[in-house]
């Protein structure tokens, strides 16, 4: 009940959700897809965004994951996207109260500890980057799933491995590496408290064969994705870290110690860096300490993902690198956040039990400790909602005056006077139309082309700012800021991805710089820029608004033919030479194949899409012909001249080429790779073999949720 008046803004007010990425990049991607998908075409690339990149083969597309697919489908983009999120929050919370009722705890304790992981601060404001709300969902199944396999509960190894499926296809396959590892910590942990008296060998076995199954079933995108990393930006992205400072455990006290996210701009998303899951929890977690009734094992893997949490600033982010295979991708300390809450959650299960059994004044000082504590780090004295929650804590521990029920009742109040009012103060939402209605700039925009958003605009709006949160928003949708284009049917060409082909970088920059951009944007098929761009220094915008508009109408299409090729040496070299006055890109290009040096016969071209993945080229003319592109070079791309197989070349540094002998006119372009055909077949190999079993075992599987 207090999941849909949570989201009652969602609906009865006809709200959509529109914080951080969600607006600024998933949101648009995901209605793009949606739209080829709906046409009956997988998305294998995407010919709209930058230069054309693979949109299949990046996990944020979340191409794979079931729920996306059956919504978008469904529901339009917008409403399948507003309806995405809060059900997957009531996902987490069902699969939390599954995990604790599972190990035994009661039914207030498990709605306790379901506030405790449901409405932290980072579940709330996971909204913000949705594949990763999606991929925390699936964390309390896969150990309720994992629970069921030590306790060989029927079925449970079918839950486990599903859950584990899902969580690796939501977009967010980070979240599945950490799972894993914690997972696996706390199994090694809770067998070192026993004493390694309890077997294992079956866990271990069947745990790695549900992981073995997970990634088959997802081949089918794990292996463009294997294709894609080394021709992205990944490597470089793993090369840096970010750790949260010692002053973030604050949080834990004052949710908003560093700031409001609706009012302030920090550096890192709050969604990765507030730990803040209620006060009553570190009440129950100082009280169990100070009374030694704690689960060590649990009390250790919390204490251990803490510090994992702070990485480099604990000084323990160095040497886990260096320990733990993979550990390199986590760039943001923070995203060990969701699984220090996991851990406290687990924790305070386990220490509630010895609550009713309570003695003494420990509560009294754990509760005055914990909340005094959070009036030094600045929560204001005149919040009610402070005050009720530190009323009901109190009253959660007079053993003495009410029996154990009503002081569950009364724990369960004070975790949602403290939570609620946080979750609700973070929580901001915009009517639909904010999705469903084009920017007005779009009026000023009749010719085909892309949409250059210049490093200016990218600049301006890095950190947004208005009059408030929702002209600030405005601000960006009428400002056609990178990924807005295509969601209303643009190209664009803008950097605001957190992957991207290392070769679109050097090119999306090259026109900012004078002399030479002009004739860089024309190369492009630039037809619009937005922002500012030194070729139109003096000119006058088609459009002012919230940031300028302006036509290039010299722009050329994507693909033409060139007159001379020359070998291409290094980016700076042959730069400086496109940057001379003399240079023309219809004259001359540069190609990696320096065999293809040497001069060709102009062509008249005609071109047209048969979808993302297919291009046909009409190329009228005579004598050999070399046919040059603004569309990025990638392998999986196949061509044909008259249905006779061509090869592609690379030329200016990243774009597609290829050679057209005398007589071949007709150019078909296809993007079908070898990893996608051998991942797509393996994964249906995999869905067959576990639907198989699952049909075999339906009344377990059914039984083990």
């Amino acid at each position: 009940m207090g999941w849909f008046f949570f989201y009652y803004k969602v609906f009865f007010l006809g709200q959509t959700f529109v914080l951080e990425d969600s607006s600024r990049f998933f949101y648009p991607f995901w209605k793009w897809g949606a739209g080829a998908w709906n046409r009956g075409v997988i998305p294998l690339w995407n010919p709209d965004v930058g230069f054309g990149m693979p949109y299949f083969a990046d996990p944020q597309m979340a191409s794979w994951y079931p729920p996306v697919r059956v919504f978008y489908s469904i529901f339009s983009p917008t409403w399948a996207f507003t309806l995405l999120i809060p059900l997957h929050h009531l996902w987490v919370l069902l699969g939390f109260w599954l995990f604790a009722r599972g190990r035994g705890f009661s039914p207030w304790m498990s709605l306790c500890g379901c506030l405790v992981f449901g409405f932290s601060f980072n579940a709330v404001s996971l909204a913000w980057a949705t594949p990763m709300l999606f991929a925390y969902a699936w964390i309390p199944w896969i150990f309720h799933g994992m629970d069921g396999v030590n306790r060989s509960r029927k079925g449970s190894f079918l839950l486990l491995a599903s859950s584990l499926s899902l969580q690796l296809a939501a977009g967010y396959p980070l979240f599945f590496y950490l799972t894993l590892l914690i997972l696996g910590m706390s199994r090694l942990l809770s067998h070192a408290a026993s004493g390694w008296k309890q077997p294992w060998g079956r866990e271990f076995g069947m745990g790695m064969a549900a992981v073995f199954i997970a990634l088959a079933l997802n081949a089918a995108w794990l292996l463009p994705f294997e294709e894609f990393i080394p021709f992205s930006n990944l490597g470089k992205r793993t090369g840096f870290s970010e750790s949260l400072d010692w002053s973030d455990l604050a949080t834990w006290l004052n949710p908003f110690f560093k700031g409001h996210p609706l009012f302030s701009s920090p550096p890192s998303p709050f969604s990765v860096t507030v730990y803040f899951a209620g006060l009553p929890s570190l009440v129950v977690l100082v009280w169990s300490i100070l009374n030694r009734k704690i689960s060590r094992s649990s009390l250790l893997l919390f204490l251990l993902v803490l510090v994992l949490s702070l990485g480099t600033t604990a000084s323990m982010g160095g040497w886990f690198k260096a320990f733990v295979p993979g550990y390199g991708l986590v760039v943001r300390s923070g995203y060990w956040i969701p699984f220090v809450v996991w851990a406290l959650a687990v924790l305070f299960l386990e220490s509630g039990i010895g609550l009713s059994k309570m003695e003494g004044f420990g509560w009294l000082w754990a509760s005055l400790l914990v909340y005094l504590s959070a009036l030094v780090l600045g929560v204001p004295w005149e919040l009610k909602s402070f005050w009720a929650s530190l009323f009901f804590t109190l009253g959660a521990g007079l053993a003495k005056v009410f029996p154990w029920d009503w002081r569950r009742v009364w724990l369960a109040l004070s975790m949602v006077f403290s939570v609620g009012p946080v979750v609700h103060g973070i929580q901001f939402t915009m009517d639909k139309s904010y999705y469903d209605e084009p920017p007005q700039v779009c009026s000023h925009i009749s010719e085909q082309g892309r949409i250059y958003n210049s490093p200016s605009l990218e600049d301006r709006f890095h950190y947004i700012s208005g009059n408030g949160v929702s002209d600030a928003y405005l601000q960006l949708k009428e400002a056609m800021v990178s990924n807005w284009p295509i969601a209303f049917g643009f190209r664009e060409v803008g950097f605001s991805n957190a992957l991207f082909l290392r070769s679109f970088l050097d090119w999306y920059y090259a026109p900012y710089w004078e002399p030479g951009s002009a004739k860089m944007l024309d190369y492009l098929d630039a037809r619009y820029v937005v922002g500012w761009i030194p070729c139109f220094h003096g000119s006058s915008p088609v459009s002012a608004g919230t940031a300028p508009l302006w036509n290039n109408p010299s722009a050329v299409s994507p693909w033409r033919t060139c007159r001379r090729v020359a070998p291409q040496n290094d980016w700076r070299e042959d730069f400086a030479a496109m940057r001379k006055s003399s240079f023309r890109f219809s004259d001359t290009c540069f190609a990696t194949d320096k065999d293809l040096a040497g001069d060709y016969h102009p062509r008249s071209l005609s071109e047209n899409s048969d979808g993302p993945n297919t291009k046909m080229i009409q190329a009228v003319g005579k004598g050999k012909a070399l046919l040059v592109s603004s569309e990025t070079a990638y392998p999986g791309w196949r061509a044909s001249a008259d249905g006779q197989r061509i090869a592609l070349t690379e030329v200016n540094h990243g774009f597609q080429g290829l050679v057209l002998g005398n007589g071949q006119e007709r150019v078909k372009l296809t993007y079908c790779p070898t990893s996608f055909r051998l991942g797509f077949f393996i994964s249906l190999l995999a869905f067959a073999f576990w639907m198989g079993i699952l049909f075999r075992n339906f009344g377990n599987f059914h039984a083990s949720i």
